[in-house]
């Protein structure tokens, strides 16, 4: 993905299960679309893993979809 300019960022969120205390909605993924190829790259957010600290560059995954797949995440923005 060198070179590729990201089109779009879908940015998933979840509220907190804890019944008490912080009710702000947490990032939970963020998928980032490219111009021009149809491959996405989906990042977990860091504050998912609570029981320890991991690297941001395996919490991050890259697909390469179909192109009903890429028209169903392009309707999801446009």
């Amino acid at each position: 993905l060198e070179g590729e300019k990201e089109q779009y960022y879908l940015i998933s969120y979840k509220y907190p299960v804890a019944r008490f205390g912080k009710k702000a909605l947490e990032e939970n993924t963020t998928i980032t679309l490219y111009e021009n190829t149809n491959i996405i790259k989906m990042t977990v957010a860091e504050e998912n893993i609570k029981a320890f600290s991991v690297s941001e560059e395996f919490l991050t995954f890259y697909y390469e979809l179909s192109d009903e797949e890429m028209d169903f995440y392009h309707s999801l923005v446009e």
